[in-house]
């Protein structure tokens, strides 16, 4: 839900290609908010039907329906109230809405390395780089080598060097760079190289340094791209292949090298439709 929101975020606001936004921009606010308050009734009903499934198999509950065996105990499937998602698209505000469940992950998942990864992206697209830095270094405590903290942190470190900052704030984030996995004094492009070095070629973690080497250095675009199409389609997860093919396409905006990717991942997933 976190990451549905960010991307409506960052959707353009002139965005009329799915139908979804088709339909929003017909709406009047009035229907927008009937909507939103439909959306908000479906989310309060799914957490009910949680919570009484959950006291519903503590022990003495269970013990109490082991009694009757013959009485009817399943619930219903909770209907979809909003199966296109016009509801949740219509969100006026999606960081907001992103930040209520941001909250109840906090409270309740904090060692979850997903938790402080999605803070990150939350606080950058609010640009507030001192909530950033707080959940990297959660990020980083518990995994300092995962690709995603990585990511991460340099696309903190890029943003917050291209800000124009209170000093004190500045202070701050140049105070906490080691804490993060970021030697003091050390480039970006060093901090990337870095991690690939200590990361010794696995698939997933080249992805992100030849991601984060064409962020840095788009000019450089040669020397990145070199990183993706050196993986083999055959050594991937599914997964993984997807997520190979989607940044050539994307990122790289490489229509040849994703069309050798994509006949190769034919061959290595031949059952895969994405790749047909």
């Amino acid at each position: 839900i976190i990451e549905t929101y960010l991307n409506l975020f960052d959707r353009p606001k002139s965005d009329t290609a799915s139908e979804s936004a088709d339909e929003l921009a017909e709406m009047s606010a009035a229907e927008r908010k009937k909507l939103e308050s439909k959306r908000r009734k479906a989310e309060a009903k799914a957490k009910a039907e949680q919570e009484a499934k959950a006291k519903a198999e503590t022990p003495t509950a269970a013990a109490a329906a082991g009694k009757g065996k013959g009485a009817k105990n399943a619930k219903e499937k909770p209907v979809d109230e909003d199966p296109d998602g016009v509801a949740l698209a219509a969100a006026e505000d999606p960081l907001e809405r992103a930040s209520a469940f941001l909250r109840t992950l906090q409270a309740h998942a904090p060692r979850e390395l997903r938790t402080h990864t999605l803070a990150c992206e939350l606080a950058m697209r609010k640009k507030r780089y001192l909530l950033v830095l707080r959940a990297l270094r959660k990020a980083t405590a518990l995994a300092p080598d995962d690709p995603s903290v990585h990511v991460a942190m340099i696309r903190f470190l890029l943003a917050v060097d291209g800000a124009s900052l209170p000093p004190t704030i500045s202070k701050v984030i140049e105070s906490q760079r080691e804490a993060i996995g970021a030697t003091p004094g050390a480039s970006l492009k060093a901090l990337n190289e870095a991690f690939l070095l200590r990361t010794k070629g696995a698939p997933e973690a080249m992805l992100a340094a030849a991601e984060m080497a064409l962020l840095i250095e788009p000019a450089q675009k040669a020397a990145a791209l070199a990183l993706v199409t050196r993986l083999e389609p055959s050594a991937l997860t599914l997964p993984l292949a997807v997520t190979t093919h989607s940044l050539l396409q994307g990122a790289f905006a490489d229509a040849n090298a994703a069309a050798a990717f994509k006949a190769k991942a034919a061959t290595a997933f031949p059952l895969a439709d994405c790749f047909k």
